[in-house]
């Protein structure tokens, strides 16, 4: 089948794009766990803190023509959540929530912004209400962005069964609920009785469960390496940060070096026209001009008195022998030129 205009422009800026291929790298350097969904869609896994036991993914879209159009990736966060400040009814990240995609440039990095949309996360911990594209389901099954989004992907997610590798070795397998309890099949109908009626009896039974207990051992795993993570993260961004500053520092002095490159630049060029074969010649020609009519004023002088014939035969002799040495030099230099010309 043929493709329309609009595809055959889309897959050249797609093909032949060197900056957006830098974006994709910066992305996947942030977060190695990246899953590549379509060539302008990509999914980060992620947990947070302030909801532990749930899995979250963060969906990065480029619009067309990204990132030499200017125009921001678009940021979708999936389960579809509520309660949050950060997100519109279709689960995209508002472009005002962070300076980094209201103020998206050719010198942004996405992966920095990614890192930052999701620490904001935390901070306004969104309640999810909808399916997980990523941990819960397979890729085919993903929900389909609808109509009104900023932004659909462009090919159908290639299929997977199995989560990101990353969130099944960050999180061990919550036990199943059992179909019986033996310790409640052992009990007689009196005791199961005043278990319902002694509320704490029934809780002191409860925390005595091994299923009870296990779940709470699962759940401090979680906890323990939720907070790893966090630490982690947080320590990244501190180092970022340092690295951010010297790059600016270093962007500083660049800009100062190229400023006083361009004015020795200068420098050098005016020099340089001052000081060639022609510019010789025209003050050559000058400095015979000038001694022409300093003999031509001491003959005057001479013809109305002004100077007596002693002074004026040794200043004249003088100044007309200034004068043919600086012609005889100007022209050797006009014949040195129109040679040079010649032989090349």
């Amino acid at each position: 089948s043929t493709s329309t205009p609009t595809e055959r422009r889309k897959m050249s800026m797609l093909s032949n794009n060197p900056n957006r291929d830098r974006q994709v790298q910066n992305l996947k350097h942030y977060f190695p766990s990246i899953v590549t969904v379509a060539s302008d869609c990509y999914d980060i896994p992620f947990n947070l803190p302030s909801r532990p036991g749930t899995n979250f993914t963060l969906r990065v879209l480029f619009p067309l023509g990204f990132p030499n159009a200017g125009d921001p990736p678009k940021l979708q966060l999936w389960p579809r959540s509520a309660s949050s400040q950060l997100l519109d009814k279709n689960g995209f990240v508002y472009p005002h929530a962070y300076k980094g995609l209201s103020e998206w440039g050719q010198g942004s990095s996405l992966g920095l912004v990614a890192f930052e949309v999701i620490k904001l996360f935390d901070v306004n911990p969104p309640v999810p209400i909808g399916s997980h594209p990523a941990s819960q389901r397979p890729f085919q099954s993903m929900p389909t962005l609808s109509r009104d989004s900023q932004q659909q992907p462009q090919q159908q997610p290639q299929q997977s069964s199995k989560p990101p590798p990353e969130l099944i070795s960050q999180h061990p397998n919550i036990p199943s609920v059992p179909d019986a309890l033996p310790e409640l099949e052992r009990l007689t109908l009196e005791e199961i009785e005043s278990l319902m009626n002694d509320e704490k009896e029934f809780e002191a039974f409860f925390l005595t469960l091994e299923g009870v207990k296990k779940t709470k051992r699962e759940g401090e795993e979680i906890k323990k390496v939720n907070n790893e993570l966090a630490r982690k993260n947080l320590d990244l961004f501190e180092s970022i940060g340092f690295i951010k500053a010297e790059v600016e520092m270093k962007q500083t002095e660049l800009v100062s070096g190229l400023e006083e490159f361009k004015g020795k630049e200068r420098e050098l060029r005016e020099l340089s026209s001052t000081h060639t074969p022609e510019g010789l010649v025209g003050k050559m020609e000058g400095y015979v001009t000038e001694a022409d009519e300093r003999s031509e004023e001491l003959s005057e002088k001479f013809v109305n008195g002004d100077v007596d014939f002693d002074e004026f035969l040794k200043l004249f002799v003088k100044e007309r022998e200034m004068y043919h040495t600086l012609a005889a030099k100007k022209e050797s230099l006009e014949l040195f030129m129109l040679n040079h010309e010649f032989n090349h």
